[in-house]
């Protein structure tokens, strides 16, 4: 999902958003000068959770618990369950 950054420009500058923080950007990454970059309400953040011990570790934990559920043929955890397709009324 992209942000329209003009809007969202224009929603800070009018108060109608008190702040917002932004993991990913459009130019990447932005110029120095952008309006996003030098906005006093806004928070950009380098998109990076994947890179802490803790998230690592119960990403782990969670692939090891389900490839030991896939070969032993139980259920897997944390599957979308998926639509299925209704016949018109």
């Amino acid at each position: 999902m992209t942000v329209d950054q003009a809007a969202l420009l224009a929603a800070l500058n009018a108060g109608h958003l008190r702040g917002a923080a932004l993991d990913v950007f459009d130019p990447k990454p932005l110029p120095a000068r952008h309006p996003l970059r030098l906005h006093p309400r806004v928070v950009l953040t380098p998109k990076s959770s994947a890179l802490c011990r803790t998230y690592m570790n119960e990403a782990v934990a969670f692939f090891a618990d389900n490839l030991r559920r896939y070969l032993t043929d139980q259920p897997l955890n944390g599957l979308a369950e998926v639509p299925t397709a209704r016949s018109p009324s």
